[in-house]
């Protein structure tokens, strides 16, 4: 899902989308590899692209989350920079 907070052309919103879609089946890919509660820190350390944003991978949780591919536990772990965040399991 892409959110068009930008006001983007339809174009560009079509292949964002797609993009994001990609990168929530990496996401999905990953957490289905590690067969156990995960949280953001956890996606990011395994991701193949080393420079995508940790916010970009907390936005693909959400839209997994809403799209009932994941399930939040409701248990926090420390984060990449000190702070909790929560864990998640595949659904």
């Amino acid at each position: 899902m892409y959110h068009n907070t930008t006001h983007e052309t339809p174009e560009q919103v079509k292949a964002f989308t797609n993009h994001n879609k990609k990168q929530d089946d990496i996401i999905l890919d990953i957490a289905n590899k590690l067969k156990r509660p995960f949280s953001a820190k956890d996606i990011y350390e395994r991701y193949p692209i080393a420079s995508v944003p940790l916010t970009s991978i907390r936005r693909a949780l959400n839209t997994l989350t809403n799209s009932f591919r994941i399930i939040k536990t409701g248990n926090k772990v420390e984060g990449l920079y000190g702070r909790a965040e929560y864990q998640y399991e595949t659904a």
